[in-house]
């Protein structure tokens, strides 16, 4: 699990720097955005974590500003 956490930030890493350097820097702003709730997703589904109402408008917040960049 932790290889896979460290290949998978990794080729993020990748990702992004090619993104830079394509001038695509509206659609990685918006995925870079919603990078919190995957994290809170998988939190709640691997790790039994319980999902607060703070954690939901955070994720609320973090789909709403990804929403308002693409515009």
């Amino acid at each position: 699990l932790v290889a896979a956490t460290g290949t998978m930030d990794t080729v993020a890493n990748i990702a992004f720097v090619i993104a830079t350097q394509l001038e695509i820097l509206p659609v990685v702003a918006v995925i870079t955005a919603l990078s919190p709730g995957p994290t809170v997703i998988l939190g709640r589904i691997f790790g039994h974590e319980h999902l607060t109402a703070l954690r939901i408008a955070g994720l609320i917040l973090a789909i709403a500003s990804a929403a308002f960049m693409s515009i």
